[in-house]
């Protein structure tokens, strides 16, 4: 086992804690060996620590450390014995503080973190990136393990002296003398995952799927396909086959291979044959579009818990996580980091925070091959760019013709789940939503109106939903005869995005038939007010026109420039011809709607605050279903978003430095992700997934 420190002089002048009693009678030794371990990549992001040991107050120990040097030198552990009994009973409990850099340790560095331990170290200053304490008293005559991870979640937290962090959050760092004894007797094999009882995760996890939201507000999920899991329709997660060997990679032996349709017709078996019971929960999660994957422990502070011990497949984040799930904390203020992807296996009883990820895994996701080794690389931070503000406007036909839009049916997916889903897509997260409804009748209706729209007009997603729903239900109550009054309720659309100030503006128009007729007795139709929106002298920010045909038949459906969302260019200039939508098509009306939400508010962002980018750093996304990263390189020709038959990323018109835009097959790549991510949550009636867009500087993959 590879020790900081082990055996030798730590704190008094003796190291084994041999106290004779009146009757001369040996005691037992009182320690703490405690465990420094992380799942970051080293040197990437953890180059070296910083140890210190105080008791009752005092320092008595500090010594700073490499954890590499060409190879991983983690986990390792510390032992520290008291002196003498006075230690353990009268001067107060122990506390340890480990501090965690990625700036290489020397003696000779003039670093103070390293040269001076009376300096206090602070998270975010001298090349700290996480700062960890414990602080527990002596339990007499016990050898016990103490773990002290580094995880990601506390990287870049400033805590107060008086507190540490644990799963993103400032929390007392205290054992009680009753917590402290519940700690485990320690053994070599908890300090280095060699024995057996370690967290395998090819075991554990090689069956994770993503996990099931089942209360987006606290972060309650479930494993997918578990009996305490919500059911899916239609079912996602298995994937869809005629033969065995579609479930199977190429030379799979025959004790691992899934059968088709064992217990889902025309669909993958997720286990194979005889696979341990499908009943426990263990939880990865990936960071910062896939910069680091963890896999949690049964921890109410820096893990998850189980809140129903009945339903053991369905999990809580911790409040810090949770917090980094969604991208803001309790204040409103945006997380350091963001939760990418959550992904849940059920295979194994969940990890506890004494149980090691076993050696050759730890390894894996320290960045080091089976031997250990290592690539140095510099110092870098990640971060996440900012969506851009956005509105849109939702022109609907309010005609008997198109009564079946209003229709609910409580049996199957409708266009009003279709719409109300849609706006759930993390990429509507700054977009404000006004809706317009078009009447029909004798007398069109020309004039200038307001939006309904929510108020407060920023609303989170879940609410976005609850309001479109709340309308449309109300509008379908009372529709008129057609034609609708699209002209009209066009220009009033126009006039309220006109009046907001944000990046980015678009119309849809969800209708039936005869969407591009002039109505109001000026002869514009819809599609020549479209394209003068867009083509307006001197406007910078054009306003894109979308049109949707939810039902109706090839005959009657009109024939207009309309281009359907997801086929073609806006409306404009008669790009490309409308293709109706037949009624029966759900997923169809579903990839419409959520491809309108993709264009208008993805593949361009802002870069925040404080924050700068060059061309020679990378974009990175994680898959939120799979946590599989994406990169995306720079290219100077990538000057607007989405652009085809170019690839990468460049900066808004080729010069804006603080709006990055994403072109051709990536941008299709990264809208992929958005809308497999939505698709998913839908069948579950839950918000979709978040895809947030980070920034990985040149220095994360290079010297």
């Amino acid at each position: 086992m590879r020790s900081f420190i082990r055996h030798g002089s730590v704190v008094g002048a003796f190291l084994g804690a041999i106290i004779a009693s009146a009757g001369c009678e040996q005691k037992k030794a009182t320690e703490y060996v405690t465990g420094v371990s992380t799942q970051v990549q080293v040197p990437r992001d953890l180059k070296a620590v910083r140890i210190t040991l105080s008791t009752g107050g005092i320092q008595s120990f500090c010594q700073s450390y490499r954890v590499h040097n060409g190879k991983v030198l983690l986990p390792r552990t510390l032992g520290n014995l008291p002196s003498t009994e006075d230690a353990i009973s009268r001067s107060g409990p122990v506390t340890f503080s480990i501090v965690g850099l990625t700036d290489d340790y020397s003696p000779e560095s003039a670093n103070p973190v390293f040269a001076d331990c009376s300096s206090a170290a602070q998270v975010n200053a001298n090349s700290v990136r996480i700062l960890r304490r414990s602080t527990q008293p002596y339990v007499p005559e016990r050898i016990l393990f103490l773990p002290m991870p580094l995880k990601y979640s506390c990287y870049d937290k400033q805590c107060p002296d008086n507190l540490t962090c644990r799963g993103g959050t400032c929390v007392p760092g205290e054992l009680t003398a009753e917590q402290a004894a519940l700690l485990p007797p320690y053994s070599e094999d908890l300090g280095d995952g060699r024995g057996g009882d370690c967290f395998n995760l090819g075991l554990c996890m090689g069956a994770a799927v993503p996990a099931v939201t089942v209360n987006p507000q606290d972060c309650t999920f479930a494993v997918a396909e578990s009996k305490d899991a919500p059911v899916p329709n239609p079912n996602l997660i298995r994937t869809a086959c005629t033969t065995d060997d579609e479930c199977n990679p190429p030379g799979t032996e025959e004790a691992k291979r899934r059968k088709c349709g064992t217990t889902d017709a025309g669909r993958c078996d997720l286990l194979p044959p005889n696979s341990p019971p499908w009943t426990g929960v263990n939880v990865e999660i990936t960071y910062d579009g896939g910069h680091t994957k963890e896999y949690l422990d049964l921890d109410p502070d820096e893990g998850f818990t189980i809140p129903d011990p009945t339903k053991p497949q369905i999990f809580k984040l911790a409040p810090g996580l949770c917090e980094m799930w969604r991208g803001v904390d309790a204040q409103g203020v945006a997380t350091s980091h963001r939760i990418s992807s959550i992904r849940a296996g059920g295979t194994c009883v969940p990890k506890t925070a004494t149980q090691p990820i076993c050696h050759d895994d730890a390894l894996r996701l320290m960045g080091a091959n089976d031997a250990g080794d290592v690539t140095d690389v510099g110092v870098c931070k990640v971060f996440k760019l900012d969506t851009v503000s956005a509105a849109l406007a939702v022109v609907i036909d309010k005609t008997q013709d198109h009564a079946s839009f209003f229709e609910e049916k409580p049996e199957q997916r409708d266009a009003l789940d279709d719409v109300a889903t849609a706006v759930q897509n993390p990429a509507f997260e700054r977009t404000q939503i006004g809706l317009f409804f078009a009447p029909g009748g004798a007398v069109p209706a020309c004039g200038l109106r307001p939006a309904e729209r929510p108020t407060p007009p920023e609303l989170n997603l879940s609410a976005a939903r609850d309001f479109v729903t709340a309308k449309i239900r109300e509008n379908g109550t009372s529709l008129g005869a057609s034609p609708a009054s699209i002209e009209g309720e066009l220009e009033s659309a126009y006039a309220f995005l006109r009046g907001l100030d944000v990046s980015r503006r678009a119309v849809l128009v969800i209708g039936k038939n005869r969407l591009d007729t002039s109505t109001c007795g000026d002869d514009k139709t819809p599609s020549q007010l479209a394209e003068a929106q867009w083509n307006t002298p001197g406007e910078t920010k054009p306003v894109y026109t979308y049109a949707i045909q939810i039902t109706g038949d090839e005959t009657t459906s009109d024939k207009s420039a309309i281009v359907l969302a997801g086929k073609g260019a806006p409306l404009v200039n008669g790009l490309t011809a409308y293709t109706p939508i037949p009624g029966t098509n759900v997923q169809k009306k579903f990839e419409a709607f959520n491809e309108v939400i993709n264009r208008l508010a993805s593949c361009v962002y802002d870069v925040p605050d404080g924050q700068t980018i060059t061309n020679e750093d990378r974009l990175n996304f994680a898959d939120p279903l799979t946590g599989a990263q994406s990169s995306i390189n720079f290219n100077a020709a990538c000057t607007a978003d989405g652009a085809a038959g170019i690839q990468g990323w460049g900066f808004e018109g080729g010069g804006n430095d603080r709006r990055v835009v994403v072109c051709g097959d990536d941008c299709t790549k990264y809208r992929q992700a958005l809308s497999f991510g939505t698709g998913f949550a839908a069948t579950y009636t839950q918000p979709g997934l978040p895809v947030p867009m980070h920034v990985t500087p040149k220095a994360c993959f290079t010297k």
